[in-house]
């Protein structure tokens, strides 16, 4: 058993950064609704209820999974920002994360909700007849919760993901992205609550230039392209005046 697990250490320790993501991310995703995926989200509430708690005046609630828990987002203005991003997470895990924090008094200092989440319910696998209408219903459930709690609500549709990478299309279906993302579009409408169409601007920006490290994490560049396009989505009382004259989304550098 230790000469297979220093086997294993060793192939490890020669793949490349992306390859490590990949096989950890891929790790996660065989894991999802087990101990170690619900051990994880716990821990995740906790320390977005923890920063909440410690916001002085008020802040902006950034909800969505790994793409935004990996995201070093600054302040919006004179607004806070909280990262609560749910690595491996989808709609059901926000909505765990809403529920719990309209227990909490410090929902008062939220500004708005930012909600960016989608990704990881687009995995490829079997899903029953009724999944999309499911899903649309569980999202629509996940936006009342949220307008519960601010009346300020963004909305943001799934990013596209990315070919011939180690992750990407290999495990993400971009058919049910866009099934998906239709859905976020019909609920924004039906809620009356803002759309930022992320995943177009994001086609329009890459410009079939490589905007992942694996195919769904994005690379510091994209990273500016999603910082600009959501900020975008922030309450008028927390956007700074640079931010007012940037335009949505631009292209990725040559």
């Amino acid at each position: 058993m230790i000469c297979c697990r220093r086997k294993i250490v060793s192939m490890v320790s020669t793949l490349s950064r992306s390859r490590k993501i990949a096989l950890l991310f891929a790790a996660g995703l065989f894991y999802v609704g087990t101990v170690w995926s619900a051990d994880h989200m716990q821990i995740r509430n906790i320390m977005i209820e923890s920063q909440l708690a410690q916001v002085e005046t008020t802040a902006v609630l950034m909800v969505g999974d790994s793409i935004v828990e990996s995201w070093l987002v600054g302040p919006a203005g004179p607004c806070q920002v909280i990262n609560a991003g749910l690595g491996g997470g989808g709609v059901l895990n926000v909505i765990t994360l809403l529920h719990e924090l309209k227990q909490k008094s410090n929902r008062a200092k939220l500004s708005g909700i930012v909600v960016a989440i989608g990704v990881n319910d687009a995995r490829r696998r079997d899903l029953s007849p009724n999944y999309l209408a499911k899903w649309k219903n569980d999202y629509a459930e996940m936006i009342n919760l949220a307008l519960q709690l601010n009346s300020r609500v963004v909305v943001s549709t799934i990013l596209p993901v990315e070919e011939n990478m180690p992750l990407g299309t290999k495990y993400f279906d971009p058919i049910l992205i866009e099934q998906l993302n239709t859905s976020i579009r019909q609920v924004a409408k039906e809620k009356n609550v803002r759309l930022i169409d992320t995943n177009k601007i994001f086609l329009n920006a890459i410009q079939k230039k490589h905007f992942t490290v694996d195919g769904v994490h994005l690379t510091p560049d994209s990273y500016k392209i999603f910082t600009n396009t959501l900020m975008q989505g922030m309450p008028v009382n927390c956007r700074s005046a640079a931010l007012e004259q940037k335009p949505l989304g631009s292209a990725l550098p040559n």
